[in-house]
């Protein structure tokens, strides 16, 4: 049992560290204005709006690089019979999601389409760690 808890921070734990060295690479490749005031929704939404396609596939790059590692990592460390700990990893990363959309105002497509991300490439990352065996 300790195990499988020890699995799932770790994954976590793997997950945001991946989030944030490609959210950091995202930053110097596609700068936020030094005047930006994040408590301004308007000023965050308007920055969010005038991202190019790119940075935002760079997020997106950055969520399933993070949660497939989390999902093989849970799996790897943990050793479940089935891909129940990869599940609770992505439940916890969407719960994340929820989170951050509600601070951060994101393109409305950008916000269901996190819905629909994590989980699945935590499954993906538990099936990969399957496959090794």
């Amino acid at each position: 049992m300790i195990r499988k808890i020890i699995a799932v921070i770790v994954g976590i734990l793997a997950a945001a560290t991946i989030f944030i060295a490609v959210q950091s690479v995202g930053a110097m490749v596609f700068p936020i204005p030094n005047d930006l005031v994040f408590s301004d929704k308007q000023g965050v939404k308007g920055m969010m709006a005038s991202f190019p396609p790119a940075a935002i596939l760079l997020l997106a790059i950055g969520y399933i690089l993070g949660s497939f590692a989390a999902g093989w990592l849970s799996t790897v460390i943990g050793r479940p019979e089935n891909a129940t700990l990869s599940v609770i990893v992505g439940v916890i990363l969407t719960f994340g999601w929820v989170v951050n959309i509600a601070s951060i105002p994101h393109p409305l497509w950008m916000a269901i389409s996190g819905f629909f991300l994590f989980v699945p490439f935590t499954i993906l990352g538990y099936n990969m760690a399957k496959l090794e065996k």
